[in-house]
């Protein structure tokens, strides 16, 4: 082989970990599965917050949803999003 094709080889085998990880405990799995389903849920809510503004723009329905109404759906969804991280924290 060249120089020019060992330098790179080097470089990329130089990067790699070949250590074997720890295996994940059920507890983890577990909370990995709890913050999908956490974080699939505020999306879910995110997009029917979004899909309300967006209708209320393009169709300009600006009655379907005050703007009071849009801030307190995200102030809740804020909720969720914090209290989920503080979840992951512990």
């Amino acid at each position: 082989m060249s120089d020019n094709t060992k330098d790179p080889i080097a470089d990329i085998l130089s990067a790699m970990q070949f250590e074997r990880r720890t295996p994940v405990s059920r507890q983890k799995k577990a909370q990995y599965a709890a913050m999908e389903a956490g974080v699939s849920d505020v999306i879910k809510e995110l997009n029917k917050l979004h899909l309300r503004l967006w209708h209320a723009v393009s169709q300009r329905d600006y009655h379907s949803l005050s703007l009071d109404e849009a801030r307190q759906a995200l102030g809740e969804i804020r909720n969720r999003i914090d209290a989920l991280a503080q979840t992951i924290d512990k």
